[in-house]
């Protein structure tokens, strides 16, 4: 009975051994490829924090601008003279908004029982403010300014209002109130939300801390109307000051990278602790992420075929000589008696 040799078999160990030959540089292929993903997307994660950040902070410095603002005009003796004509203090505080576009959507000053004598814009002049939350308050020795962005109809959007008693030098009785209000949308929305975007999904959004309100976004349609208290960010913004995170947009479905933070104020100016979220599509935001994943399996796919094309090549290069051999012994065998190449 012939032995039959199957050297068939000795290109697929061949192979084989090639094959896990490269196991454990492709384990600590898929490790590396692993750790760097989750590197990346710290990274991604650090950067929308930073960007967070540094919008509120930027929130807050020109904040404490007003703030102290206001107390300039508190002290001006312009306005709290007696010998000047309301018609003089309307030029004054029409003067003071005309240098500062945009930032204030108008001034006011009022006499002690709250009429305003004399304002920037001239239609505000007569008005009774003394049932107003700022006119109220601004009593004390320090700066009024109302704790949330509030909706304003005379500046037909979102505003916050700064306010202080006036008093005339050597008086220690109040004389009126001055009232300043910012036009948030204006200050925010237009020249540092819309300015501040990035990619094609970027976005940032500066949301009431209680409310969740909207209060400024590249999306008019959004501002003092859609509301993220459904968001896990926002949920998550209640109980750190900052972080990062992904989520689901329950409106749109769309999955985003979040960061956030929260306002803290500037120097004397305490803050009004609004949240700004930094946010834009996964996938765009992890982009360089997938990218680097389609790359690893590539490479991998590519080294197999390698190392399988190579265990071809060899045990072909084993295989012939060793086949002729036993076509030499089978042919002795059988008294075939030949030259040996």
């Amino acid at each position: 009975m012939k032995r039959k040799w199957d050297f068939g078999s000795l290109r697929a160990r061949l192979v084989v051994w090639f094959l896990l030959a490269i196991v454990p540089l492709a384990g600590f292929g898929v490790f590396s490829h692993f750790k760097g993903r989750s590197s990346m997307r710290e990274l991604v994660g650090n950067d929308f924090r930073d960007r967070a950040m540094s919008t509120a902070d930027k929130i807050s410095r020109n904040l404490f601008e007003r703030y102290i603002d206001i107390v300039d005009r508190s002290q001006s003796a312009t306005l709290a003279g007696t010998k000047t004509t309301p018609e003089q203090k309307s030029a004054t505080l029409a003067r003071f908004v005309e240098a500062r576009l945009p930032v204030y959507s108008s001034i006011v000053l009022t006499n002690a029982e709250g009429r305003v004598v004399a304002a920037s814009r001239p239609d505000l002049v007569g008005t009774d403010e003394s049932k107003a939350d700022w006119f109220v308050e601004a009593t004390g020795d320090e700066p009024y300014f109302s704790p949330t962005v509030y909706g304003d109809s005379t500046v037909g959007g979102p505003t916050i209002a700064f306010a202080m008693h006036v008093k005339e030098a050597g008086d220690a009785s109040s004389s009126g109130v001055v009232c300043a209000r910012v036009d948030y949308g204006a200050l925010f929305t237009e020249n540092l939300v819309k300015k501040e975007t990035f990619g094609k999904t970027g976005e940032i959004l500066v949301v009431d801390r209680k409310s969740g309100l909207v209060l400024a976004s590249k999306d008019p349609g959004a501002v003092l109307k859609a509301k993220l208290t459904d968001h896990n960010a926002f949920k998550l913004a209640q109980k750190t000051a900052h972080g990062f995170t992904t989520e689901r947009d329950p409106a749109t479905g769309k999955k985003y990278a979040v960061g956030w933070a929260t306002e803290q104020g500037f120097s004397t100016f305490p803050g009004q602790r609004v949240l700004v979220f930094v946010r834009q599509e996964t996938s765009e935001a992890f982009r360089s992420v997938t990218e680097l994943g389609v790359t690893f399996l590539v490479a991998l796919a590519i080294a197999a075929a390698a190392v399988v094309f190579l265990a071809l090549r060899v045990s072909d290069a084993v295989s012939r000589p060793v086949l002729s051999l036993v076509g030499v012994a089978e042919g002795i065998a059988r008294g075939e008696l030949a030259e040996v190449p």
